[in-house]
């Protein structure tokens, strides 16, 4: 699986599972009111 993080954009690529896998660690690693687009800027 292959993640491409660019300014305001997010592109996983791989099997659907996988990508499903990792969207869930990532959820499980922030807090809930966190929004998705300031997440993507601290990575």
């Amino acid at each position: 699986m292959k993640c491409y993080i660019v300014e305001k954009q997010l592109r996983l690529t791989g099997k659907a599972w996988e990508i499903r896998h990792i969207l869930q660690l990532w959820t499980a690693q922030t807090s809930k009111s966190v929004r998705f687009i300031d997440w993507i800027h601290k990575q």
